[in-house]
């Protein structure tokens, strides 16, 4: 009997820690449940406000798109609105009345009317009148060969304009170039 009263004190002290540790180890069971729920819910809260954002981006960036291109859209209109207009007093007309000098007026007006659209949405024509060839808001299309090697890589002619919208150029004025060759006068002489 002595050794079961030795056992008990001993088991008892034994069972006492177990439940000890038990206790701890459900309570901390318990925090990390409560911290894992938290984040989970914070995680979800996270992702919700950013769907919102990119929702909002998105209408917002949807709005100034439809704010930028309305203006366009409305300068086309009334374009197309003009030529219908002008070919509406054309049909009338008897065709001897067109004359070379007339239909260039016509199709000018028309260009005008596009350079004018342009020019409303902040879009500006240019052509340089220096003879220096400028590769940054100039292409060459044509090369003329000379024999002065002072026109060397100067502009010949201007072909086309060149377009600037917002301080960039969208379209290179198009140009012709003098290219020097000394063969030139020999060959001209031959």
């Amino acid at each position: 009997m002595e050794k079961e009263t030795l056992e008990n004190p001993v088991l008892e002290e034994l069972v006492k820690k177990i439940e000890e540790k038990t206790e701890e180890f459900a309570l901390g069971v318990e925090k990390l449940t409560e911290e894992f729920e938290s984040k989970v819910k914070y995680d979800k809260h996270k992702d919700e406000i950013i769907d919102n954002l990119h929702e909002e981006l998105q209408s917002y960036r949807n709005d100034i798109i439809g704010k930028m291109i309305k203006p366009l859209i409305t300068d086309i209109i009334y374009t197309i609105d003009n030529n219908n207009k002008t070919c509406e007093a054309l049909k009338d007309k008897d065709g001897t009345e067109f004359t070379k000098e007339k239909v260039l007026q016509i199709v000018g007006g028309l260009s005008e009317d596009l350079e004018d659209m342009l020019y409303r949405q902040g879009v500006e024509d240019f052509t340089f009148s220096f003879p220096e060839f400028d590769p940054k808001k100039q292409k060459v299309v044509k090369t003329v060969e000379t024999d002065d090697k002072n026109k060397d890589r100067t502009v010949s002619k201007s072909i086309k304009k060149g377009y600037i919208w917002d301080g960039k150029v969208i379209r290179h004025e198009l140009v012709e170039v003098y290219v020097y060759n000394s063969n030139v006068s020999k060959e001209q002489e031959e």
